[in-house]
């Protein structure tokens, strides 16, 4: 007598034992997963610990600094701000000082010049007139080279300062970088200064 065929609904042995190694599979991939999804927590969880705490020691120093009064060296380093910069203040009214007497001295020297075309060609002047406008005409000439060679000064002054400024800073960031304190004196090379206009 033939055995009867399974039906749509049952399963034969071999495919149950199939579906079965299957299962076992699918279990044991979900393990793994599990476990690396752990270790992944974990491990972030770690990360987050030690960037919390180093946040944390930053705001702690923040605050101490915060707190902290400003140091000798600070405010030596203040002081030696605001003398170069008086000390740049000074050039550049000597400077202007310069500009506005050599251009008194131009316009006076261009008047008299002007007069003294005009002169002849009107009226002529009475000589005494005529040699004091020689005399205001060399007069304006003497002014117009002393301005000139006060703005040459006072430029070559603050170039001069200028070049010490930036060997000091310079001998202050090697001194910095060699672990010395910053070299707060006067300069040992620092030449004289010319005296003011």
């Amino acid at each position: 007598m033939p055995e009867p065929k399974p039906s749509g609904a049952e399963l034969t042995a071999a495919q149950m034992e199939e579906l079965l190694l299957e299962k076992d599979e699918r279990i044991d991939q979900l393990v793994r997963e599990l476990a690396d999804a752990k270790s992944a927590l974990e491990t972030t969880r770690l990360h987050l610990q030690e960037r919390a705490t180093h946040v944390e020691t930053l705001e702690a120093q923040l605050d101490v600094a915060g707190k902290r009064e400003p140091t000798h060296q600070m405010y030596q380093q203040v002081n030696q701000l605001r003398a170069k910069v008086t000390s740049r203040e000074r050039d550049l009214g000597r400077m202007r000082d310069a500009l506005k007497t050599l251009k008194e001295v131009r316009s006076d020297a261009s008047r008299t010049l002007r007069l003294t075309r005009m002169a002849p060609t009107a009226h002529p002047a009475p000589l005494p007139a005529l040699q004091d406008m020689t005399a205001m005409a060399q007069e304006n000439a003497e002014k117009v080279a002393n301005a000139k060679k006060a703005a040459a000064d006072a430029e070559r002054r603050a170039a001069a300062r200028q070049l010490e400024d930036n060997l000091a800073e310079r001998m202050e960031k090697l001194q910095a970088r060699l672990g010395h304190a910053p070299h707060t004196g006067p300069s040992p090379h620092r030449s004289p200064h010319p005296n003011p206009l």
